[in-house]
């Protein structure tokens, strides 16, 4: 039986500039490989794609999908105190506490972006390891296909 690896899978579809994470990655192949054979086939493909699309979500749904998400997201709470850092310090030059806002504004503005730049940080060591998998990739589909010379 033909199909497609997860290693395959997820190549395909960063080669068509589709980057999803390795663990939603798997949560999705898993879902799709419903005979559990390792593999995902056309058969398989069109039947997730089917019960895909019988499955639409309400607006409501999408709105607490899309919460969900970004309650967990880094990057989210990031910016978002990093607003209201901004918002503090917006507003203290019109208020009657001005050193208070603007120490809350700054201290704000601080911890959202070191949370920024550690995310960040993440994503690069992430994208790092990306590279070296792909690497491996190419060196086993160069030695399956008889190459044994690479270049660097």
């Amino acid at each position: 039986t033909d199909g497609v690896h997860m290693n395959n899978l997820k190549t395909l579809l960063e080669l068509s500039s589709i980057f999803i994470p390795q663990d939603a990655l798997k949560k999705i192949f898993h879902e799709i490989d419903y005979n559990r054979s390792g593999k995902v086939s056309i058969g398989n493909l069109s039947k997730f794609s089917r019960i895909m699309e019988s499955q639409k979500l309400s607006r409501r749904e999408k709105i607490i999908s899309i919460w969900k998400n970004c309650l967990v997201s880094w990057a989210f709470w990031s910016n978002l105190i990093w607003f209201g850092g901004s918002i503090f310090r917006a507003i203290s030059p019109f208020s009657s506490y001005k050193d208070h806002f603007k120490q809350v504004g700054l201290i704000c503005s601080f911890l959202g972006g070191a949370v920024l730049v550690l995310d960040a940080c993440r994503d690069v060591s992430l994208h790092l390891t990306r590279v070296e998998e792909l690497r491996s990739s190419i060196r086993a589909a160069a030695l399956l296909t008889g190459e044994t010379e690479l270049g660097n």
